[in-house]
């Protein structure tokens, strides 16, 4: 596939079976084995890199370590203790290894006397600014460094030197505030205690930088009068007993488009839950879908970003995923296309992936130009015929879901000129008329490296297609809506332009763009999610919600068609009056639970990773529903079932579930076949027949084939 090629790596966790690349080079001794800890050896950013020797145990002093020549062998000394590395025997060295020139660098480790055994490792190093596999800079790019206290920045890729701070939670006021003075302890100072049983001041270190072009932030309980430095040093401090040795990696909600540096508040890291029980906590502002809705770049910061943890802090037992809605469709593509990031997700109101609900968006978006267009006949599309049309259950309001959402989760995925946060200057932005060449607010546009350019318009390929879609299909033959309405609607249904308007054609996706979302998985498959995932889903599909229940079964749909099962993922649908503080307290301590088993069970140990996964989940860890009382029900969550849970929480359709698509949403332009009169429920007299032929000349979805252009997943850590 043109614009993309593949790294496809071995992968190896300190615990899991992920994360750390065991790199011995061909032909060295078994004895004699290099690995990266910090990264993977062609990953390498900022110049340093943690690495680990594993060596006889009589020669671990005897060693000579060099980098491009260099000698660097006192960097290394006998691993400390770590849950990261239950693994490491007598022989086991670990050293930060810095200076790393920009490119390739050769490690090399030689044994002592003549003729000895020799290692040798590539590393290689990029540029702290990125990019390391998301492809070529996003311009233009607004530096906000000045927003965060980090001075003006010192070039055109935004960098600022780092600053630390430090807070404190306070005994008297549910609050976070700053310890102006470290050699200070304010008399209202609330004390905490970890995972691990220690009680310590309440107070947490805050690290603000810049990396990958982007604002990051880590937050970690702390001794101002002792903190943490140079881990790795013979001379360094640990973080110490106050770090549980667990790390939670953040991901924030939305789906924006970027050309900025972030906008967010630092108090995003500052998250009571994780942080009181000993756990650090990483970000950076474009882990923030909200903020660039491009996965594959979130992925790579995230990367970066815990790279930059390891070597200055420690290593972590393992690392888990947190965050909601866009939060938790980044997680689940993150695992999927750059597994080693991330141990255990856990989804807030999740989504399988982007580009399923930007279809459904799109869809709703058309439904609702329609709706305002034939509102000169109110007796016509009620609120009700409406919902049957759209799939959704009405609200208090009369709203079914698709008029909530649009046009800021439909048209504005489209429309280059509305996706924009206000720090980008009008100047930069695209205008039809007056700045075709300007930046374009699109979901397309956020990640050409990934879709690539449509020769015929000169924009990033658009993937969307509603050809031969059916709306309204199962209101026609449930008698909802008239013949008259059924054939209006799609005669008049329309698309988009290249521009986002509305228009009386159809839209007809770039076939190429479509294959890509495939090939490149930026649609998530059943099989590529091995990891255990908790979700914990608020019910709102009453309150005309975006985050409605059906996606937790779309997404257990695609994991039974392409595996057969279901069981590293754990599904929760709550009460909407109920503490969601409590769910994600429950929620952390059943993932810890789980990994902990993972951990001791010798993952990494074996080739059938996820089948440790499922037989190591905590018996208490099932599918449940909480009712409004509070009452937990433990019920296998099945579609559709006439269960408990089910009665509770109905479940939904969606637009093109309601025109006959499947329930695992995951086909993007349908395949054709003629009318079939046959599927419907009425009779349509000739004109009526013609009509219908007309307005579906080249055919209607034929549901039960394939998606067009869908194509096999080319594999992880791929690069573009």
């Amino acid at each position: 596939m043109s614009g993309v090629s593949i790294r496809r790596n071995t992968l190896r966790s300190s615990v899991f079976a992920f994360f750390f690349l065991l790199a011995a080079t061909a032909g060295a001794s078994s004895d004699l084995r290099i690995s990266t800890l910090s990264t993977l050896p062609d990953k390498v950013t900022g110049g340093d890199v943690l690495v680990r020797l594993d060596v006889p145990p009589g020669l671990a002093s005897r060693i000579k370590v060099t980098v491009n020549g260099a000698d660097v062998t006192r960097a290394f000394a006998r691993l400390p203790v770590s849950r990261g590395a239950p693994d490491a025997g007598p022989g086991t060295l670990v050293g930060l290894v810095s200076g790393l020139a920009a490119g390739a660098n050769t490690l090399t480790v030689t044994g002592p006397g003549q003729g000895a055994d020799s290692a040798s490792l590539t590393l290689v190093n990029h540029s702290i600014a990125g990019p390391l596999f998301s492809g070529r800079h996003q311009t233009p790019h607004v530096c906000t460094t000045t927003r965060y206290g980090l001075g003006a920045a010192l070039d055109t890729d935004c960098f600022a030197s780092s600053k630390t701070q430090y807070f404190y939670r306070s005994s008297t006021t549910p609050t976070f505030k700053p310890l102006a003075d470290p050699t200070t302890r304010p008399a209202d100072l609330a004390v905490t205690t970890t995972t691990d049983g220690a009680t310590v001041d309440y107070i947490v270190r805050l690290e603000t930088g810049v990396i990958n072009r982007h604002i990051y932030w880590i937050a970690t309980l702390d001794d101002p009068l002792s903190p943490v430095s140079n881990p790795w040093a013979s001379n360094g401090r640990r973080p110490g007993a106050r770090w549980n040795e667990k790390l939670v990696y953040f991901f924030g909600g939305g789906c924006g488009y970027g050309y900025h540096q972030g906008t967010e508040s630092a108090s995003t890291l500052l998250i009571d839950d994780f942080l009181k029980l000993g756990y650090a906590v990483a970000h950076a502002t474009n882990n923030t879908a909200g903020h660039s809705c491009n996965d594959v770049l979130s992925a790579e910061s995230a990367s970066m970003v815990k790279e930059h943890f390891i070597e200055q802090y420690g290593l972590p037992e393992y690392t888990t995923g947190f965050g909601g809605s866009g939060g938790a469709f980044q997680q689940r593509l993150l695992a999927h296309n750059y597994p080693g990031i991330l141990d255990g997700l856990i989804l807030q109101l999740p989504f399988p992936d982007t580009t399923t609900i930007n279809a459904r968006g799109l869809d709703c978006s058309l439904l609702e130009n329609y709706y305002a267009r034939a509102a000169s006949n109110p007796a016509a599309w009620t609120p009700a015929k409406q919902a049957a049309v759209n799939g959704y259950l009405m609200d208090v309001n009369g709203r079914t879901l698709c008029k909530a959402i649009h046009p800021s989760l439909g048209q504005f995925k489209v429309d280059p000129r509305l996706g924009f946060d206000a720090v980008v200057p009008l100047a930069l932005r695209y205008n039809p008329v007056t700045n075709r060449t300007g930046a374009r607010a699109t979901i397309w546009d956020n990640m050409v490296n990934i879709f690539g350019t449509d020769n015929a318009t000169g924009f990033a390929r658009v993937s969307y297609d509603n050809v031969g879609v059916q709306y309204g299909l199962k209101a026609l033959n449930d008698a909802v809506i008239s013949k008259q309405e059924f054939l209006d609607l799609n005669e008049r249904i329309g698309g988009y332009s290249v521009d986002g308007d509305n228009v009386a054609a159809r839209s007809v996706g770039n076939l190429t763009g479509i294959a890509i979302e495939y090939e490149t998985g930026r649609v998530v498959t059943g099989s590529g999610l091995i990891l255990p995932m908790i979700e914990i889903r608020q019910y709102l599909d009453d309150q005309a919600n975006v985050h409605d229940r059906v996606w937790t079964f779309a997404m257990k749909e695609r994991m039974l068609r392409d595996k057969g099962q279901t069981d590293n993922l754990v599904a929760w649908v709550y009460a909407s009056n109920l503490d969601q503080a409590f769910f994600t307290r429950l929620a952390l301590q059943g993932m810890d639970d789980w990994l902990k088993r993972i951990g001791a069970a010798g993952a990494q140990k074996s080739g059938q990773y996820e089948n440790t996964v499922i037989r190591q989940k905590p018996d208490w860890l099932g599918d449940a529903c909480w009712d409004p009382a509070g009452q937990k029900i433990d019920e296998v969550f099945i579609y559709n079932a006439p269960s408990r849970c089910n009665t509770l929480f109905p479940t939904h359709l969606m637009p093109r579930m309601a025109a006959g698509g499947p329930l695992t949403n995951d086909v993007f332009k349908c395949a054709l076949k003629p009318v079939d009169l046959s599927d419907y429920a009425v009779s349509f007299t000739a004109e009526e027949q013609q009509r219908l032929r007309n307005t579906f000349a080249q055919g209607v979805c034929d549901w039960s084939a394939p998606g067009v252009e869908r194509r096999p997943f080319l594999g992880t850590w791929q690069s573009f």
